[in-house]
């Protein structure tokens, strides 16, 4: 057993990202410092801040809220308002803004190059080991308690169901007025929210297949997580991309699609389904992704009798959490 994120200074996250610089240029770049907050939370204080469009607000990944964490973002500035001093009087001890300078271009998502990590393990029951690669499998901030319930069913043209899952007071005031209107009722969550239900209920998908595969291929140490159980090589193994499922899948390693069809057929679902008819802004192409992670720049630092410093750094796309539960396997 382990504990991490006992408080937000122990979980340390800092964005390594290229920006090139031009004085002149319409967009401001800032380094974004938080505490205890989402990555939206944060933006959406800055754009009141501001009283600009939320939009008009770029970034390229989503960071832990129980964290400390150091982010560039974007800020569409076209008449050179926004200057180096302009948020002295925003800048708390939860949110700060550092101006880095100016470019031609937004940040978008994806941009990044990885991130570095400073993780503190509690009660640590054995020493965490040093890794050099972990599967590379979506973690629980991605899933929260019915992420992959709600997906689950708009998928499957199941909006009714959906919407019962939902904890959200705009869709429970909606269906009070118009008791049918699904659609409408989910329309009324933010599009990020919607498109994330759906990409959660891949990511179980992606999961699934992958632990199952590891499982007939390797001897595996196997972890719980609120979904189940996946599964670790006691052995590195090769790189190797996995379908994430939707519309565009495409044929892969011949014994990896055969689980996925297994696993699509227990589900009832098929690529085509993928596509939201009802909603098209959530239909989702699907894609592929690495299967094994690579930790860069590890250090284990003992910090007391059962506490352990951990630094590394990952690329892109890759959850600092599922590296620390296999370094505890």
């Amino acid at each position: 057993m382990y504990k991490i994120k006992e408080k937000p200074e122990e979980f340390v996250v800092e964005e390594q990202i290229q920006l090139e610089l031009e004085d002149s240029e319409q967009y401001a770049y800032f380094w974004l410092r938080k505490r205890g907050y989402t990555t939206v939370k944060a933006l959406e204080s800055i754009s009141r801040f501001l009283k600009c469009r939320l939009k008009d607000i770029g970034f390229a990944g989503n960071k832990d809220k129980q964290a400390v964490t150091r982010q560039a973002i974007s800020i569409n500035d076209p008449a050179s308002r926004i200057g180096a001093g302009r948020f002295e009087r925003f800048n708390t001890e939860d949110i700060s803004l550092e101006h880095i300078g100016r470019g031609k271009n937004p940040i978008s998502l994806g941009e990044l190059d990885g991130n570095r990590f400073e993780i503190m393990i509690r009660e640590c029951d054995k020493e965490p080991a040093s890794i050099a690669q972990f599967i590379n499998y979506f973690d629980e901030q991605r899933f929260s308690q019915t992420n992959v319930e709600v997906g689950r069913s708009i998928v499957k043209g199941e909006l009714k169901k959906a919407c019962a899952a939902i904890d959200a007071e705009s869709v429970r005031s909606h269906l009070e007025e118009s008791p049918t209107d699904f659609v409408g009722a989910m329309k009324t969550l933010p599009l990020k929210i919607r498109i994330m239900h759906v990409h959660a209920y891949q990511s179980w998908l992606w999961n699934t297949a992958v632990s199952q595969y590891l499982q007939c291929k390797y001897d595996v140490l196997k972890v719980p997580y609120s979904l189940g159980e996946l599964c670790f090589p006691k052995v590195s193994v090769p790189r190797m991309k996995v379908q994430i499922v939707g519309f565009g899948t495409e044929q892969g390693e011949q014994e990896v699609m055969r689980i996925i069809r297994d696993i699509m057929k227990k589900e009832e679902i098929t690529e085509r389904d993928f596509v939201i008819r009802q909603m098209p802004e959530l239909s989702s192409e699907g894609g592929m992704r690495d299967m094994v992670a690579e930790v860069k720049e590890m250090k284990i630092e003992k910090k007391g009798e059962k506490e352990f410093l951990v630094k590394f750094f990952l690329p892109k796309g890759c959850y600092a959490t599922m590296a620390v539960k296999r370094m505890m396997a």
